[in-house]
């Protein structure tokens, strides 16, 4: 009886790599979220799927930049900003919203 295919030696250690920045990367923008969360500008949830968002996102960039020289660290760091810029431009809600948010609450 075959149980499929098996990560061998090299395979397992670069998907462990792969959850490993994909969970630290994720944690990293949860806690940073949760000033919005407190400030009610997203829900636990949001904050918890733009954290996996950004965390996919860095796994994916550091997956596929080489970053042995300083330039290409410095153009990863900016490919990196440029996605968490856009993840949170579209998740996030702007200065309008949350005015809007903090006078319904006062009212």
């Amino acid at each position: 009886m075959s149980q499929g295919p098996v990560l061998g030696g090299q395979g397992a250690a670069l998907v462990g790599d792969a959850l490993s920045t994909l969970g630290i990367a994720s944690a990293v923008s949860i806690g940073s979220n949760w000033r919005d969360v407190r400030h009610g500008a997203m829900t636990p949830a949001q904050a918890v799927l733009n954290g996996v968002a950004k965390g996919a996102a860095a796994t994916l960039i550091l997956k596929a930049t080489t970053r042995s020289t300083p330039l290409q660290i410095i153009l990863a760091m900016g490919v990196l900003a440029g996605a968490g810029f856009l993840i949170d431009s579209t998740m996030k809600k702007d200065k309008r919203e949350l005015c809007a948010i903090a006078g319904e609450s006062r009212g």
